[in-house]
């Protein structure tokens, strides 16, 4: 039988520590057997004198950020933007950039830089690079009024692919004409 010398709580042999205040549980010296109210009617060991009261535990330089005190702080009003709590507008999609509208620029670099690997060659890779950069900079302009940027990159892209795809295709042809 173990207890613990802070609250006089008893325990079984196999606990260590008291699992009320964390105490390093002592042995038994009354020998006495296992007794459970024990530990519910023990008495609560006398409080320890002390000259002052302790403060609180602080936080920093104050317990709530910025410093304040709790007796001096008031919420802040509401913002416009990320953080508030306030539903978006509607017919807005989520991500949308706000009172704008896709570049329409954007969304025909994309479909020219599409089509130039696969079937127009040249003919839709240079305006898909052209119109993108285009885009690009109307959006690094009026990036409030204009939205699509991943657009006008994808464009971009695929029209260097376009590129890329139609001169290798000619190459392969004046290989295979100079092998006849």
């Amino acid at each position: 039988m173990k207890r613990c010398p802070m609250c006089d709580r008893t325990y079984d042999d196999s606990q260590a520590f008291c699992v009320n205040d964390g105490a390093t549980l002592v042995s038994d010296a009354s020998g006495s057997s296992y007794d459970p109210m024990k530990t519910i009617v023990a008495t609560p060991p006398p409080p320890q004198s002390q000259s002052a009261p302790l403060p609180p535990p602080g936080y920093g330089s104050g317990d709530l950020p910025g410093g304040q005190s709790p007796s001096s702080w008031q919420p802040s009003a509401p913002q416009a933007g990320w953080g508030t709590n306030m539903p978006p507008a509607p017919n807005v999609p989520f991500g949308a950039a706000p009172q704008g509208q896709q570049n329409g620029l954007a969304i025909g670099s994309l479909v020219c830089g599409l089509l130039s690997p696969f079937c127009c060659g040249l003919l839709t890779a240079i305006p898909a690079i052209v119109l993108g950069f285009m885009a690009l900079s109307k959006i690094k302009a009026e990036p409030g009024r204009y939205g699509g940027k991943g657009l006008a990159i994808a464009g971009i892209a695929t029209g260097s692919l376009g590129i890329v795809t139609t001169i290798i295709w000619v190459i392969i042809q004046i290989i295979a004409a100079s092998s006849r």
